[in-house]
């Protein structure tokens, strides 16, 4: 745990790089009164500046990340769940149109319409005309058990292309989620890479070790 939250914590990175680098730069003053040779690698006073200026930068760039990060997924977490919303009302609705038949559906409407129109323009005794209205109101019924499945189908056809932009807007979400992972995962590399040139190893791999130490002295300590 404690590994991760020093990972995790830039100013906790950048102090541990402060203590290693005045060391550094205290065994370099030594050298130069005993007389020895310094190595090419080992000239950090501006070269080290120059580089926990970069790690201080590359540390800027991966917090600003995962913060975009953290806002994609809630938004990404968003759309999905009104994707799965509307997939359920889908389901819903299918289940009304059960009992739907699009055939029979149009002969009805046809042939009230076919009714309607005769009965306005033709001249009918009462008792054709009492059979033509009978048979209208036969069909208006028939009919009216199909207005919530009409109603229906139309919310389904809504909902379908709504369903279809919701899918295509978390694609290029998770497009971009993966791309900032990759400049995430670049950044940190960058990062080590630097750490490993001027300090020669990574914090990361500074902290892996001050926790072995830690361990090691408590398993040492539980012994006494």
């Amino acid at each position: 745990m404690q590994i991760l939250y020093a990972l995790s914590n830039p100013y906790l990175f950048l102090s541990c790089y402060f203590k290693k680098f005045f060391i550094i730069i205290n065994f370099q003053l030594k050298s130069k009164v005993k007389g020895v040779k310094m190595e090419p690698k080992n000239k950090l006073i501006y070269d080290n500046k120059t580089n926990l200026e970069k790690i201080s930068e590359i540390e800027m760039g991966i917090q600003k990340l995962l913060e975009e990060k953290k806002n994609l997924l809630s938004s990404l977490n968003l759309h999905k769940k009104k994707l799965k919303y509307l997939k359920i009302e889908k389901e819903v609705l299918e289940k009304i149109l059960k009992d739907y038949n699009e055939e029979e559906l149009r002969k009805l409407q046809n042939k009230l319409k076919s009714l309607e129109f005769k009965i306005q323009t033709s001249v009918l005794n009462q008792k054709k005309e009492k059979a033509l209205v009978k048979k209208i109101v036969e069909i208006e019924k028939k009919l009216a058990n199909y207005k919530p499945m009409i109603r229906a189908k139309k919310r389904i056809d809504i909902i379908e292309e709504k369903i279809k932009k919701v899918e295509e807007l978390i694609k290029e979400k998770e497009k971009e989620l993966e791309k900032i992972k990759k400049q995430i995962k670049d950044l940190i590399a960058e990062k080590r890479g630097i750490e490993k040139t001027t300090l020669g190893f990574s914090l990361t791999e500074m902290a892996v070790i001050e926790e072995k130490n830690k361990k090691e002295k408590n398993t040492i300590e539980k012994k006494k």
